[in-house]
């Protein structure tokens, strides 16, 4: 299995398993590259700087000063060897500044550990599969993502860990098949969803613990719950499949969608 994905490459197998993502979710397939802005919302972009050395790409997640230089993390083995300063370069403050600047570089592009397949990304620890996202650890199948870890197949996310199948969702722990939403711990199969509990088949529903089947915080009882789900999930990936996108819970809640 290892041999079959590496020979696919890191972008076709994250653009397999997003559409995976996609079908448990909504029941339908949709590209990555097509969804991308609605898995934008939630992360902080990845910011990109030529190399000092090679002018390759770098990718970085913290901000840095105007002008600062950058170099990917494995060209730090091969910087150049500076000489301790000399007495002009100490002579006075703006001597101490400009001699500094001259000696600082910022490494990005840091892929650390039993990491492998990361594009475009920083700060990526014992993960693999990693495209646009920064400070990733422990994971497998991650897009558009910040603050990640002990996760698999998770986009658009940002602090969030110990999850798996979830897209758009902000501070989410142990939980599974999650679609837009925030404070989700211990929760499954729920959409549009915030400051949920232990909780699982919730639709439009906010401030609960321990409920099942419910929609707008009405719990409904399996039967009718996964009716009126199946319907809602079909109108969406109908939408998703039409407009590669859905809307967020603000714009449900606000926009009148």
């Amino acid at each position: 299995m290892v041999g079959m994905e590496k020979q696919q490459g890191s972008k076709e197998m994250m653009d397999k398993y997003w559409r995976k993502t996609c079908s448990v979710l909504f029941g339908v397939e949709a590209g990555i590259d097509d969804c991308s802005g609605m898995l934008k919302r939630y992360s902080e972009p990845v910011s990109k700087s030529p190399s000092a050395i090679s002018r390759k790409d770098v990718f970085y997640s913290s901000p840095y000063c105007k002008g600062a230089k950058f170099v990917t993390f494995d060209e730090t083995q091969n910087m150049p060897k500076f000489e301790p300063f000399n007495s002009n370069d100490i002579k006075d403050i703006d001597s101490l500044v400009r001699a500094t600047k001259e000696r600082v570089y910022y490494a990005g592009s840091k892929r650390l550990g039993n990491s492998q397949f990361v594009q475009e990304s920083d700060n990526v620890i014992d993960s693999s599969f990693v495209f646009r996202s920064f400070e990733i650890y422990n994971c497998s199948y991650i897009a558009y993502c910040n603050f990640l870890r002990d996760s698999k197949y998770i986009f658009g996310c940002a602090s969030a860990g110990d999850n798996s199948f979830c897209v758009n969702m902000v501070e989410a722990c142990r939980s599974t098949r999650t679609f837009e939403g925030a404070h989700i711990l211990d929760t499954s199969d729920a959409y549009y969803s915030y400051y949920m509990r232990s909780c699982s088949n919730v639709f439009f529903c906010f401030n609960l613990s321990n409920k099942r089947f419910a929609i707008g915080n009405n719990e409904l009882g399996r039967e009718r719950y996964e009716t009126i789900k199946k319907s809602l999930v079909e109108q969406m990936g109908a939408e998703l499949e039409a407009k590669k996108t859905l809307p967020s819970l603000m714009e449900v809640l606000f926009n009148g969608k």
